[in-house]
């Protein structure tokens, strides 16, 4: 079987790219053999279309599966056309990724889990920003570490407004990969509840700005106070 997987890299040590549209590289991997080919995504940097580009871009390495972070609608399209099964959330490097495919501990993907464009960098679009907040029960979470889900909301700084929302499933909770796993997401905020000095000190080596002490409420309503400059925040119910 041919498996494609997004990577940072071009060998099975890579980590997994979450963009599918504009990731850096195609790792194609010959599963029996576990020999493997990087493919540059050559339209990675294109201003629209790249979804669609890289699906066909795959296609022609007759693949028949797509280990991914986050699959938009178009590519999410161009890769069924082609017969091709797309997995989502995926995390960790090529090598892993492939493994917990062929242990079964991962499913093909029903639809696209992002809208069309998620993938496209903070910096490329300077008046936005992508806000995460740790979720569990429709309501921001006490403890960021061991949410259900994190709402990344994209927002418009200069109209001061929510552009899109995405719900995604966290890998599994370990020391210090959440700040790095959302830094590839693309966070530029967290807004908390509660977290650890430890796990502060790693956000801002992601270059991640960390507000702690926000009350319970939807994700919505968090970032509409924030934008408005009336979110009130209290203490840090962590103290670890």
């Amino acid at each position: 079987m041919r498996v494609a997987v997004t990577a940072k890299d071009t060998n099975l040590d890579a980590a997994v790219d979450p963009r599918f549209g504009r990731c850096a590289y195609f790792v194609v991997v010959e599963t029996e053999t576990m020999a493997a080919e990087g493919v540059a995504n050559t339209g990675s940097g294109d201003a629209g279309g790249a979804g669609t580009q890289a699906a066909q871009r795959v296609a022609e390495k007759d693949v028949t599966v797509v280990l991914t972070g986050n699959c938009g609608p178009n590519a999410f399209r161009t890769l069924q056309a082609a017969g091709i099964e797309v997995v989502t959330g995926v995390t960790g490097t090529v090598r892993e990724a492939i493994a917990a495919y062929g242990e079964g501990r991962m499913k093909a993907a029903k639809a696209a889990n992002v809208a069309s464009h998620a993938g496209t960098s903070i910096s490329e679009r300077s008046d936005k920003m992508r806000i995460a907040i740790p979720v569990t029960d429709g309501k921001l979470s006490a403890h960021f570490g061991h949410c259900e889900v994190f709402a990344l909301t994209d927002v418009d700084r200069e109209r001061k407004m929510v552009v899109s929302t995405q719900m995604l499933v966290p890998p599994p909770h370990e020391p210090g990969l959440l700040p790095r796993w959302l830094a590839e997401q693309g966070a530029e905020l967290i807004i908390a509840g509660g977290m650890g000095g430890r796990a502060q000190g790693l956000f801002e080596q992601q270059k991640i700005t960390v507000i702690v002490g926000a009350p319970s409420d939807t994700p919505a309503a968090i970032v509409n106070a924030y934008l408005r400059g009336a979110l009130q925040t209290g203490d840090n119910v962590c103290d670890h």
